[in-house]
């Protein structure tokens, strides 16, 4: 009789134990937080702030592949020489982008400048010149972020009888960092903003 009721209560204490829940790890969970809270603070790619470059490039690209509203151009001789301005407007009549030119006997200079919301965003300058059988070309980009200069870039070539072509040659030749200076600045460039063509040859005769 005895040994019947020991059987009987060892069986009971092996059925209870085999229906207590299974209790997981401390060391797992803890894993499973830290791998969560990594993945709550990933940034996507696409929410990530573009750099004050990527956006003037991004804008650069929308001037130059939009259709202006409205075109200012103004062409006066001027002692030998030909003085060229033109401006684009948007179609919120903001001023998008301002070429300025100066051509000579032996070559050109000319500023680009491009606009977004009113502001100066990137002057591009570009100065192409011939003496004998030799052709130079400079090419200056400047970067702006709220009126002011963030970043230069220079390149120079020159080539002679044609031989390699100067296109050749901007595309294989690298920018050069370089100081932003005044120079690279266009003078009075607010006045050619707003310039009237009826001012136009006096102004740029000077």
């Amino acid at each position: 009789m005895r040994l019947k009721l020991v059987c009987f209560i060892f069986l009971a204490l092996s059925f209870l134990t085999a229906c207590q829940p299974t209790q997981k790890p401390k060391e797992e969970a803890s894993s499973v937080e830290v791998e969560i809270s990594e993945e709550t603070e990933t940034i996507p790619a696409a929410e990530k702030p573009k750099s004050d470059i990527e956006f003037i490039k991004d804008k650069y690209a929308i001037i130059v592949n939009t259709n202006p509203h409205r075109i200012d151009s103004f062409i006066v001789e001027c002692g030998g020489g030909t003085t060229r301005l033109e401006r684009r407007y948007n179609e919120k009549e903001e001023i998008s982008y301002l070429q300025y030119e100066i051509c000579g006997g032996h070559g050109c200079s000319t500023s680009h400048h491009y606009f977004w919301e009113g502001k100066l965003i990137f002057k591009l300058y570009q100065d192409t010149y011939w003496v004998g059988n030799s052709d130079y070309f400079k090419e200056h980009r400047t970067y702006f972020k709220d009126q002011e200069m963030i970043r230069c870039l220079e390149k120079e070539v020159s080539t002679t009888n044609g031989q390699p072509s100067i296109e050749d040659l901007m595309k294989k030749t690298p920018n050069s960092e370089v100081d932003c200076t005044t120079e690279k600045l266009t003078e009075d460039l607010v006045k050619l903003m707003t310039l009237k063509q009826g001012d136009a040859e006096s102004y740029l005769c000077e």
